[in-house]
């Protein structure tokens, strides 16, 4: 679930991309800067390995 969540990220630079192709606002260095840290979370959130929630061994026996 927190992975989908994770993709939320993605809708401000959407936005931004919009604003600039409809509302032809400007570009600065700080807002792409901005773009690259969330694009980079994101992938860091997507893919890296070993953020997977795991079970606790015993969890799956049950208790007598």
């Amino acid at each position: 679930m927190s992975r989908v969540a994770s993709l939320l990220y993605l809708e401000p630079l959407v936005t931004f991309a919009a604003a600039i192709i409809v509302l032809h606002e400007s570009v600065s260095a700080v807002a792409i800067a901005g773009g690259l840290i969330v694009l980079g979370s994101v992938a860091v959130a997507q893919y890296a390995p070993g953020l997977t929630a795991s079970r606790p061994a015993d969890a799956s026996t049950p208790e007598s």
